[in-house]
C-alpha cells in the first residue's frame, strides 16, 4: 500500500509540474527558444551556490553539479524575457538511476540582475524550484558564458562519439601522494589521525655483507651485553615513558621553533622509516627531512629534535648528553644520540644533521656532519650484533 501511495504522489507531482509548464506557456509572452546566448546574463558559479543554498536539501547543489559535469543536461535552449529583462532557459535532463527512462523537462528564469526564479521541473521535487536538475542547468549556462560561447553547441549524437561504457560514473578514484593520505580510526568520534610517511632514499652508502670469517672472530670476542640487548629487542612488550610522551607532544612545537630560528628559510618534511637498500638490517627514522636553501653546496639534510624535561634542571648545561667545549655547548661524541645521528646520516647518504634541543625557556642548535671513519667502526659492531645474536 505504501509503495502504491508513493507512486500515486509522484504521478500527481509530475502532473502538477506539467500543468505548471502549461500555465507558464499561456501566461508568458510568446518567445522563440533558440541557441543564441546573447540574452543570457553573465552568471557565475558563485550566484548558483547562493541560489542552491536557499534549498532545504543541501545535497541538491552537489547533485546539480554532478548532472552538469557528467553531461546529464542536454537540449538546452534560451529565450529573452519580456522587455529583454534576462532570459528563460529550458532543457532536459537524464534521470539519475534510470538514464534510459523519459528525461525530465525543466525551465528556469534569470533576470538581468542575475536573480534566478520561476524554476520548475517534472521531477518529484520540481515544484520547489531548487531541485538538482535546475541547478545542473544553471551550471551548464554559466559554463557557456564563462567559456565565451555565443551559441549553444548542438548535442553530438552518441553514435558519432567514442564509446564510454568503460568509464565509470560518479566520483572518480585517483591516486594521491602518499604523504597526503590520512589514516583515521574506525571510530568516527576519534579526531586524531596520522599521515603515511613514505620510505625514501637519497644516495646511501654502499654496504657489503660481512664475511663468515669476520663473524666467527667477532663471535669469540662478543660480550654478554649483546645477548641482553637482543633479548630485549625480540620482546613484544613496548614501554612508553613520560619523557617519550612529552617528546612526542612537543616535537611539532620544537620543529616550528627551529624553522623560526633559521629565519623561515628551510622546508621541513616528515621522514618516516628509512631502510638501507644494501643492508636491510640497518634502518633509521629521523624526525624531519630538511631543505635549507642557504646551504648552496649541500641543501639537503636532517633534523633530530630532543625535548628534555627541565623541571629538575636549571639550564641546558645540566643535560647529561651535552658538554661545554671551548665555551660552547655540543653533543658528546660518546653519547648514544651521536651514534643515532651518525646512523641516520649513513642510511640516508646525507652529509649533515641539525641537532636541536628545545624547551620552553631555552634551546641549543648545532650541525653534526657525517664521520666516515667513526661509522666504519660502528657498522662492524652493528653487523656482529645482528648476524650473531639478533638474527
Amino acid at each position: 500500500m505504501r509503495c502504491a501511495e508513493r507512486d500515486a504522489q509522484k504521478r500527481e507531482t509530475i502532473a502538477t509540474s506539467c500543468l505548471h509548464f502549461a500555465n507558464m506557456a499561456e501566461t508568458s509572452t510568446p518567445s522563440v527558444f533558440s541557441r543564441n546566448l546573447q540574452c543570457v546574463p553573465d552568471i557565475s558559479f558563485k550566484e548558483i551556490e547562493l541560489f542552491s543554498s536557499r534549498s532545504s536539501a543541501k545535497r541538491n547543489h552537489e547533485r546539480g553539479y554532478n548532472y552538469f559535469a557528467e553531461k546529464y543536461i542536454f537540449d538546452v535552449r534560451v529565450a529573452p524575457n519580456t522587455n529583454n529583462d534576462g532570459c528563460r532557459a529550458t532543457s532536459r535532463c537524464y534521470r539519475s538511476y534510470t538514464k534510459s527512462g523519459i528525461p525530465h523537462t525543466l525551465e528556469v528564469s534569470i533576470s538581468a540582475t542575475k536573480a534566478i526564479s520561476n524554476g520548475c521541473c517534472t521531477c518529484a521535487n520540481g515544484q520547489s524550484g531548487h531541485c538538482g536538475h535546475i541547478v545542473g542547468l544553471l551550471y551548464q549556462l554559466a559554463h557557456f558564458k564563462i567559456t565565451g560561447a555565443n551559441y549553444i553547441p548542438e548535442d553530438a549524437a552518441k553514435t558519432s562519439l567514442p564509446q564510454t561504457w568503460h568509464i565509470p560514473r560518479g566520483e572518480k578514484i585517483r591516486g594521491e601522494a602518499v604523504d597526503e593520505i590520512k589514516i583515521h580510526s574506525f571510530k568516527s568520534d576519534k579526531k586524531s589521525d596520522r599521515s603515511i610517511c613514505s620510505t625514501y632514499r637519497y644516495n646511501p652508502l654502499s654496504s657489503e655483507f660481512p664475511s663468515a670469517l669476520h663473524l666467527v672472530e667477532s663471535l669469540k670476542a662478543a660480550t654478554a651485553n649483546f645477548q641482553a640487548l637482543s633479548k630485549r629487542l625480540k620482546s613484544s612488550k613496548t614501554r612508553m615513558t613520560q619523557a617519550m610522551k612529552d617528546g612526542i607532544k612537543n616535537e611539532p612545537l620544537a620543529a616550528e621553533a627551529y624553522s623560526n630560528m633559521k629565519g623561515n628559510t628551510v622546508n621541513l618534511y616528515p621522514a618516516g622509516i628509512i631502510i638501507h637498500p644494501d643492508a636491510f638490517w640497518l634502518a633509521a627514522s629521523p624526525d624531519r627531512k630538511v631543505y635549507d636553501q642557504s646551504r648552496t653546496q649541500d641543501p639537503f639534510g636532517l633534523l633530530e629534535i630532543k625535548c628534555p624535561s627541565m623541571s629538575t634542571r636549571r639550564s641546558l648545561e645540566e643535560l647529561p648528553y651535552l658538554e661545554e667545549v671551548n665555551g660552547k655547548l655540543q653533543l658528546k661524541r660518546s653519547d648514544r644520540y651521536y651514534y643515532q645521528i651518525q646512523m641516520q646520516l649513513a642510511v640516508t647518504g646525507l652529509e649533515w644533521c641539525d641537532f636541536f634541543v628545545w624547551s620552553v625557556d631555552a634551546c641549543h642548535l648545532e650541525t653534526i656532519n657525517f664521520d666516515q671513519n667513526f661509522w666504519n667502526g660502528v657498522k662492524n659492531a652493528v653487523d656482529t650484533f645482528f648476524f650473531t645474536y639478533h638474527l
